[in-house]
C-alpha cells in the first residue's frame, strides 16, 4: 500500500477515490443510526447521486477539500472537510463524518480533526475554522471541544430532527487556540471531557 496524504498517529488523510470510497460511503448515507445525529441525512441517496458527490469530492478545487479519513492500515471510516475556503480573509467551513460504526468513539474523529486544522493552519495559512453541531450530536460536541473549538452562538430551534426541533451550535476554532491546543502539531495529547 502506498502511503501518501497527511499523518496522524493512527488516521491519514487522503483525497477522495471513487473506486474506493465510494461504495462505502453509500452506505454511510442511507443508514439511519449515523445520519441519526447529523444535520445532513434523512433523504435518500441514490447511488447516481452519492457518485455525483464523489466526482465532486475528488475535483481539485481550491474552494473545498475534501479528505477519506483512513485508519493507517488502509481502513476508510469517515471524510473530513473544508469548505467555503477564503484564502483572503482566512477562514473555512470544517466537518468531519466518521461513518464506520465500528470504530465510533475511539477518538479518530477527534485525530481527523487535529490534522485538518493542521493543514488548515499551516499549510494553507488560515486564521480560524467554523462549525457547529446539532443539539442532539453529544459525539461532535466533544469532539470539537478535544480540538479546541469554542462555542460562539446558537441557533435556537434551528434544525427539524426526527419529530422535533433541534438548536445549531456554532463553534470557531482560531490558529492560536489550535496551537494551544496541539502544540503545533497534527496530533494531539487527548483532554477529559
Amino acid at each position: 500500500m502506498d502511503k501518501f496524504g497527511w499523518e496522524g498517529n493512527r488516521i491519514r488523510l487522503v483525497p477522495i477515490d471513487i473506486e474506493k470510497h465510494m461504495e462505502i460511503g453509500y452506505r454511510w448515507i442511507n443508514d439511519p443510526d449515523v445520519t441519526e445525529r447529523l444535520i445532513a441525512g434523512d433523504v435518500p441517496v441514490t447511488l447516481v447521486g452519492q457518485r455525483e458527490w464523489y466526482e465532486f469530492a475528488s475535483k481539485p478545487n481550491d474552494k473545498n477539500i475534501v479528505f477519506a479519513i483512513e485508519t493507517l492500515e488502509g481502513q476508510y471510516i469517515g471524510n473530513s472537510g473544508l469548505h467555503g475556503i477564503d484564502t483572503r480573509h482566512g477562514f473555512a467551513e470544517s466537518g468531519t463524518l466518521i461513518g464506520e460504526k465500528s470504530v465510533w468513539g475511539q477518538g479518530y474523529g477527534t485525530e481527523a480533526s487535529m490534522v485538518r486544522a493542521y493543514y488548515a493552519f499551516e499549510v494553507l495559512g488560515l486564521r480560524y475554522l467554523h462549525s457547529g453541531y446539532i443539539g442532539i450530536n453529544e459525539g461532535s460536541r466533544k469532539m470539537q471541544m478535544r480540538v479546541g473549538y469554542e462555542v460562539v452562538g446558537t441557533m435556537k430551534d434551528a434544525y427539524w430532527k426526527r419529530g422535533a426541533y433541534h438548536d445549531k451550535t456554532i463553534t470557531q476554532l482560531t490558529r492560536e487556540r489550535w496551537l494551544e491546543v496541539s502544540g503545533g502539531k497534527r496530533v494531539y495529547e487527548p483532554l477529559n471531557f
